[in-house]
């Protein structure tokens, strides 16, 4: 509608869903665009993902470098001007003023905002990652900017729209974008997070590290909007409880190679014994903001 010609590109999941795979073709049905959906070994995923697990407790690593690392990449190769994200996480979970306005995003954003713990590419590097098996997560270097003799500008949508992700659904549901009931993977809503198997593992270890979850998430942003009161988020809160994802769990599992124990183990190691606390023989968290929580 504004006259550009987009190039989309996705990192594919290694697990995406049926609905997943039926909006990537619903967008290509109703859209003018052309599409790159561009896939990471399997091989070097498991590897990425069980490292970033272990080591930070968040198989999701990997996806978010991904998000930001492969159309940058593509961008630099392809001489493309403008790179256009969707959300910026510190305009729709709470930042500071500049952050929320950022329009250049730069590698200091992404490591600390990009759900990437702080790390690029270089920093999983060793023995079994090596740099040509991590070459899709690896930003554009001074020497590649430069020889592509183009200034690529990158920005979030929302700096220029105003950004409603309950509006964003209704929109993209004009143009072919599914969703229902069923298709909720994780969390409050169920048109957000339902493309991938593995996106609930990303979030599920908020619980351990935080004491929060990913409805908690999404009903405070619907507060913020206006949409919600916190009382009602409460209820919400109280009526669900912590929904655990086995089957994601299991399916995760299954494509790294592991046993399910092993995914338990391993998150318990992030279990934040400073909000955490033993009473009769159960983990649970003082002053909750639920009371007669199920633990």
């Amino acid at each position: 509608e504004y006259g550009l010609n987009i190039l989309a590109v996705t990192w594919k999941t290694p697990a995406r869903t049926n609905i997943g795979k039926a909006n990537v073709d619903r967008m290509l049905q109703n859209l003018n665009i052309d599409h790159i959906d561009y896939s990471v070994s399997y091989e070097t995923e498991k590897k990425f993902m069980i490292k970033a697990f272990e080591n930070n407790g968040d198989p999701g690593i990997p996806f978010h470098m991904g998000v930001y690392t492969i159309p940058y990449r593509l961008a630099v190769q392809m001489s493309i001007p403008l790179i256009i994200w969707g959300e910026n996480s510190q305009l729709e979970y709470g930042g500071t003023i500049n952050e929320q306005l950022t329009t250049n995003i730069e590698e200091k954003w992404m490591k600390k905002h990009g759900c990437m713990q702080g790390t690029n590419s270089k920093s999983w590097t060793d023995n079994e990652l090596k740099e040509k098996d991590l070459a899709a997560y690896a930003l554009p270097t001074l020497k590649e900017l430069r020889k592509s003799q183009v200034v690529t500008q990158r920005l979030f949508l929302g700096s220029f729209f105003k950004w409603n992700s309950l509006d964003n659904a209704k929109t993209a549901k004009k143009y072919g974008f599914i969703y229902n009931k069923k298709s909720k993977k994780t969390g409050y809503w169920n048109f957000a997070d339902i493309d991938c198997n593995f996106v609930s593992l990303h979030h599920f270890p908020m619980w351990h590290k935080f004491g929060t979850t990913r409805i908690l998430d999404n009903l405070s942003i619907q507060i913020r909007y206006g949409v919600i009161t916190r009382e009602e988020a409460m209820r919400i809160v109280k009526e669900k409880g912590l929904e655990v994802p086995h089957e994601d769990i299991e399916l995760f599992c299954k494509f790294v190679g592991k046993d399910v124990s092993w995914f338990w183990e391993t998150l318990e190691k992030f279990r934040n014994r400073t909000i955490w606390k033993k009473k009769k023989g159960k983990w649970v968290i003082p002053n909750f903001l639920i009371k007669d929580w199920e633990w």
